[in-house]
């Protein structure tokens, strides 16, 4: 049983897909994630996130410190997923600096905005700028914080186009969908 990333596959997997929808659902809330058997580079959020939502025809954009055999061999055993380059990536993971510039990412066209990349962010040591966030999901204005925020302002310009966040930390993931909207409160370091 060692081999599946879930333990209890049925049960964990479900979990797993709720969370998900969950910190979608409800952007700048934190939720918990579960355990998994994974690659060691893999936080187990983000794990979580690439096994719940690839599929054998999701391209994958592995930054430099995630592309390693390990993690390619657990992605496609798991999921079936393609390996591939940034223009052509539905799901992207790395660390916020490693995925800079945004714009080599895709952000679907008119006819088709859900065919636009998914960027896992794998971190939490980036220049924070405190935020405050509103959109689908949030019935109070929520403060987070975010790096380069004139950044998410601009993905939500181009909505319903745009990109996807994960911020991921170990059991942890927070959600900014491209229909947020993000207003700068001040910079810290």
């Amino acid at each position: 049983m060692e081999n599946y990333p879930f333990s209890e596959n049925s049960i964990n997997s479900s979990i797993a897909f709720r969370s998900l929808v969950n910190a979608t659902s409800y952007p700048g809330r934190t939720f918990q994630i579960n355990k998994l058997n994974k690659p060691s580079v893999l936080s187990n959020a983000a794990a979580t996130i690439l096994i719940t939502l690839c599929d054998n025809e999701s391209n994958v954009y592995l930054s430099k410190e995630y592309n390693t055999d390990e993690v390619r061999n657990w992605l496609i055993f798991n999921t079936g997923a393609i390996i591939s380059n940034k223009k052509n990536a539905d799901f992207v993971i790395g660390t916020w600096k490693s995925l800079l510039p945004l714009n080599d990412f895709k952000i679907g066209v008119p006819e088709y905005p859900e065919r636009s990349a998914t960027l896992i962010i794998e971190e939490t040591k980036y220049k924070k700028v405190k935020c405050n966030i509103d959109g689908p999901g949030i019935k109070n204005k929520l403060n987070i914080d975010l790096p380069n925020p004139e950044l998410f302002i601009e993905n939500n310009n181009l909505y319903p186009l745009g990109l996807d966040f994960y911020f991921t930390n170990d059991l942890e993931i927070l959600s900014i969908p491209r229909s947020t909207k993000i207003n700068i409160i001040k910079s810290e370091l």
